[in-house]
Parts: C-alpha cells; sequence; structure tokens
C-alpha cells in the first residue's frame, strides 16, 4: 500500500475543488457530492449545538431559580411595596454591611425572593388547610351544583 502523504491530500481536495463541470451526468454528481458534504455539516452543527446545550444547562437552571425567586405573587399597593423597601434596607444595612456592593445587592435580592418563596408555600398551604378532606377548593359554582 502506498502512504499518503500531506501534500497528496491537498493536492486531491484541489483537484475535487477544481473539477470542470462538463456534461449534465457531472453536474448532477456534483450537487450530490455537495448535498452529502452539506448534510454532513448539518449533522456536525447539530451535534456541536447539542453539546453546547449540555454545558449551559447548569447556568439555564440557575438563571430560571433566581427567576422563580424574583417573580413572587403579584401584589400591588403601597403595603407590598414597604414591605419590599424594608426589606432591602434591612437586608443591606443589618445582614450584608460589612460585604462588597456586589454582594449586598445580590443578598439583598436573595433575601427577597426567599421571602416571597416563603409566601407562596404559606399560600399554598393555606388554600390545602382551606380545600377540605378531598384536596380540592370549593369554588361557589361548583356548591350551586352540589345542591
Amino acid at each position: 500500500m502506498t502512504e499518503t502523504s500531506p501534500e497528496n491530500d491537498i493536492s486531491s481536495v484541489e483537484k475535487e475543488l477544481t473539477r470542470k463541470i462538463v456534461s449534465y451526468k457531472d453536474l448532477l454528481e456534483e450537487e450530490e457530492r455537495l448535498t452529502e458534504e452539506f448534510n454532513r455539516h448539518k449533522a456536525r452543527v447539530a451535534e456541536d449545538i447539542n453539546i453546547i446545550k449540555l454545558k449551559l444547562q447548569p447556568a439555564g437552571q440557575a438563571l430560571n431559580f433566581m427567576g422563580r425567586m424574583a417573580s413572587g405573587p403579584l401584589q400591588s399597593g403601597l403595603v407590598s411595596k414597604g414591605a419590599n423597601l424594608a426589606i432591602d434596607l434591612l437586608s443591606k444595612k443589618y445582614l450584608f454591611r460589612g460585604s462588597g456592593l456586589l454582594m449586598t445587592l445580590a443578598g439583598s435580592f436573595l433575601v427577597k425572593g426567599a421571602v416571597k418563596l416563603w409566601q407562596k408555600n404559606k399560600a399554598r398551604k393555606d388554600n390545602a388547610h382551606k380545600a377540605g378532606s378531598n384536596g380540592k377548593a370549593h369554588s361557589a359554582a361548583d356548591e350551586m351544583l352540589n345542591q
């Protein structure tokens, strides 16, 4: 067997690239070759994207968790704004007083998120207690249908 050197590989690639299309048959062969090459590249890109997704999955989960902490029960009004302001000021003044700016801001955000999660869990438990023995909440329409 003959060994192939890099120079032979380059020359074969050059020959393939500079191959002239003379007939319709040559055109169809070139189209088929390019289609196969395109499909190989497409599969490689899809594989690379899947690898990147797997590598970024932990960061996505962390951002999802932070987003869930930030979006608590929607409360409007002066009381909720005042509670958020009080939590923010107390956490910055007492909990994170010796920390740097970034840690203070992140810590304040985490404390507010923890409070919101606690409120969600409390509301969920309260709704479960109100639901009765079967675990489902009764509405006024259900009561009218049961009569």
